[in-house]
């Protein structure tokens, strides 16, 4: 509530200052994250009336602080995903909506970096599968790869797999025992094309010097084309 009562605040002396300089507006805006318990931790549609957007942290729904490896930003929750029901984008994104946050004001994440884990099995590519060491080591921060790193470092000998119910890849070597997820441009432009089926904000990165151009044009892509069928989940049990 105190949350609430501060950004009424700011926007109070912000709307007071834009008065004094003719007639101007100045924007406030947060980044809020999602998960178990947000009712409980934010009054969100309060907090919503006093903002210009919400910069929602859709990305570290999973990472190497896991001790199974999983999807640092899925879109949808696969079948056989271990993980808590809440941590993916469409169910933060969701979550928000019925909250009573309107949706030109949600402004979805998708992070230009991904997680690994090492000493990771090689059952299903080490999908969903414990990690003896945790964090692997990497070039600029332990466990988490930037997308320009993964493209030179990794791509080039790691399988690359698409799970087609969370739409987004990984990377696994089962010589290094190595799992990475992360976002490359196909799983981007299904991620903005979903903003743009949701009548969202927009898209807002973390962080932009981590990607390239082909993550920004898959932005667009997304936004051109929409979004992609949300595959029911088929696996097996």
């Amino acid at each position: 509530h105190n949350f609430t009562l501060l950004m009424a605040e700011f926007r109070k002396q912000l709307d007071d200052l834009g008065a004094k300089n003719g007639g101007k507006h100045y924007l406030l805006t947060v980044a809020m994250p999602g998960g178990p318990g947000m009712d409980n931790r934010y009054e969100r549609a309060d907090v919503a009336k006093y903002l210009d957007w919400i910069n929602l942290m859709t990305y570290d729904l999973h990472g190497p602080w896991d001790p199974t490896t999983n999807f640092n930003a899925p879109l949808y929750q696969a079948y056989n995903d271990p993980g808590d029901a809440s941590l993916n984008v469409d169910a933060v994104v969701t979550d928000y909506l019925d909250a009573g946050v309107p949706p030109e004001k949600i402004v979805m994440g998708v992070p230009f970096y991904g997680h690994s884990w090492l000493g990771v099995g090689f059952t299903d590519d080490g999908l969903y599968q414990p990690s003896v060491y945790g964090a692997a080591p990497g070039k600029f921060e332990k466990g988490s790869p930037i997308y320009t790193e993964i493209v030179s470092d990794y791509l080039p000998t790691y399988k690359r797999i698409w799970d087609s119910e969370s739409q987004v890849p990984y990377l696994y070597n089962i010589n290094t025992a190595l799992f990475i997820s992360y976002d490359d441009p196909q799983s981007i432009a299904a991620k903005a094309g979903y903003a743009k089926d949701k009548n969202l904000g927009g898209i807002m990165i973390w962080e932009l010097s981590q990607g390239n151009v082909d993550l920004l044009n898959a932005i667009q892509k997304g936004f051109q084309t929409g979004g992609t069928p949300h595959l029911e989940p088929t696996r097996d049990p």
